[in-house]
């Protein structure tokens, strides 16, 4: 018996982004900030901190509503998980990389995924992009995305399905085109991880590498 709604994890989402929304009208006024200067500001992380908050949050309530245990999400932080967790976010961190270049050549570069990176090259920069992107971000993104939805649309329409359609969900929402490849790979690869292993723990690791190292080489002025 299915017990996660798919309905209800896109509403999850939807008030998620409304929140943001409204914090980003009430601290941000209209044409107070360039894209630079917005990704290394507090401002920054009060929109990105009640995006990721609210979706975590709302996922385990709304889960745990529907009889869904929050235990079931596997967050079992053993050494062994760790570090496979950090071994498989290496191995995707070059794997992203060398395909995002290549496709570069076919598809040009994700403008808002190069200022990402580019953010971290200063101090203030690298700790903001540490806290959204190497904290944040994947303790929300992998609880929801792969947590919730792909449990709820493999219930639904079967494990395969459920692994491609939450992956391509996954890369939707991130509004960039010319990053949905690689975003829908990485999820991918997340996503079969999950489905194999049922530890949330793993996954939310690896996603924390690969944002980590990145952040991190980007400071350290290496191209990537």
């Amino acid at each position: 018996m299915q017990r996660l709604s798919v309905k209800v994890g896109f509403a999850i989402l939807i008030i998620s982004y409304l929140a943001s929304f409204i914090i980003s009208y009430l601290l941000i006024p209209a044409g107070s900030y360039t894209l630079e200067e917005y990704l290394i500001s507090p401002a920054f992380i009060a929109v990105q901190g009640t995006f990721s908050v609210s979706m975590l949050l709302l996922t385990l309530l709304l889960s745990r509503i529907q009889g869904f245990k929050i235990r079931e999400f596997g967050f079992d932080w053993g050494i062994r998980r760790i570090a496979l967790g950090a071994a498989l976010g290496f191995g995707m961190f070059l794997l992203e990389r060398t395909g995002y270049h290549l496709l570069q050549d076919y598809i040009g570069e994700s403008q808002l995924q190069r200022a990402l990176i580019e953010a971290a090259r200063s101090e203030q920069g690298l700790v903001v992009m540490l806290l959204v992107g190497a904290v944040l971000a994947p303790v929300s993104e992998e609880v929801y995305f792969r947590g919730y939805m792909l449990t709820a649309i493999s219930d639904k329409l079967g494990v395969k399905a459920g692994i491609l359609l939450s992956s391509a969900y996954f890369a939707a929402v991130h509004f960039d085109m010319k990053a949905f490849i690689p975003i829908f790979f990485l999820g991918t690869i997340l996503a079969y991880v999950y489905a194999r292993t049922s530890s949330i723990a793993i996954v939310i690791v690896a996603h924390t590498v690969i944002n980590s190292t990145t952040f991190l080489l980007s400071y350290l002025g290496m191209e990537v």
